[in-house]
């Protein structure tokens, strides 16, 4: 019961009434949905809180996210949300304080891929880590001098170029635009803020 509350009133309260999802296992701790990639963030932080809050956080809830086309095989999906559950759940084990977790992946194609990436400095992260990343994201997205497409060109170039290539790229991007994409770039990446 807990957890259909937990799943159903996130969604409501991150779609509202006109709420678009699909659930293919939910019951016990298991939990398995299809929401739009731009509300998964917000709809999982919102179980996990929720979840974490019914039982007073002594269990926690860890998630897994994949991002992907829709054309991508649910299988893969499915593999790819396993692997970064099982990275949440690492750091539920070390992390000292009692909070759900989460760990994310975005896959750029629709073929199956192995999500062993190298460690980024925002995810895995906590639930209270992930409310922050949402808060600096709608934060960027309210701000009519950031266009998006230039965040979309960041994103695409990180993952195609090696990590110097990136870092002159970056460079030269954030120097030819404004520099407020690198208090947003900074304030994603710095845990502490």
């Amino acid at each position: 019961y807990i957890t259909k509350n937990c799943v159903y009133k996130s969604i409501h309260n991150v779609m509202g009434n006109n709420a678009t999802f699909e659930a293919i296992a939910l019951g016990g701790d298991d939990i398995f949905i299809i929401v739009p990639a731009d509300t998964s963030l917000e709809i999982t932080n919102g179980i996990i809180t929720e979840f974490d809050k019914a039982f007073e956080y002594t269990m926690t809830m860890s998630a897994g996210i994949c991002i992907a086309k829709s054309t991508t095989p649910l299988q893969s999906m499915f593999e790819i949300a396993q692997h970064m559950l099982k990275n949440a759940k690492r750091l539920s084990r070390e992390n000292t304080k009692p909070e759900g977790t989460i760990d994310i992946e975005m896959i750029q194609s629709n073929m199956s891929v192995n999500p062993s990436r190298s460690k980024s400095n925002v995810f895995p992260a906590t639930n209270t880590q992930l409310y922050k990343f949402i808060q600096i994201i709608k934060e960027l997205k309210s701000d009519e001098d950031i266009k998006i497409s230039q965040l979309y060109k960041l994103n695409h170039a990180s993952h195609v170029l090696e990590p110097s290539e990136f870092q002159l790229f970056y460079l030269y991007q954030v120097n030819r635009t404004s520099s407020k994409y690198t208090y947003y770039v900074s304030k994603l990446f710095d845990q502490d803020s």
